[in-house]
């Protein structure tokens, strides 16, 4: 038996370009003709709480500029809750990387969780 490890780089279209990372990992028995393969995406949710977020103007700003980041997959926002969720694969940001972005768009964002998804 033996395996091998291939990286995807994923471009998805939409208002921006967003790319992210996955792993595969190749598996071949002694003798088969098939190979089997399994993939590793690291997906990850954050959630942060924007004070006096209001306004579809703000939200769109946000989503905007999060959309930006490679490796961010997708972002929602609940106005009512005051928060922000951010989906993203590990292998291309990091929850460091959303908060600096977040600040430098000048939204004092608070992380209140990051939750792991391995899929």
């Amino acid at each position: 038996m033996f395996f091998y490890i291939t990286v995807w780089q994923v471009a998805l279209a939409g208002r921006a370009a967003v790319r992210f990372y996955r792993a595969s990992v190749h598996i071949r028995n002694a003798g088969a003709d098939t190979m089997d393969e399994v993939m590793i995406v690291s997906k990850q949710s954050a959630y942060f709480k924007v004070p006096r977020l209001d306004g579809n103007h703000q939200i769109k700003k946000i989503k905007q500029g999060l959309d930006e980041i490679p490796g961010v997959l997708s972002v929602s926002a609940n106005d009512q809750k005051d928060q922000v969720a951010v989906d993203y694969d590990s292998g291309g940001t990091n929850v460091s990387a959303i908060e600096r972005h977040l600040r430098n768009m000048g939204v004092d964002a608070q992380l209140i969780s990051n939750r792991d998804h391995t899929m």
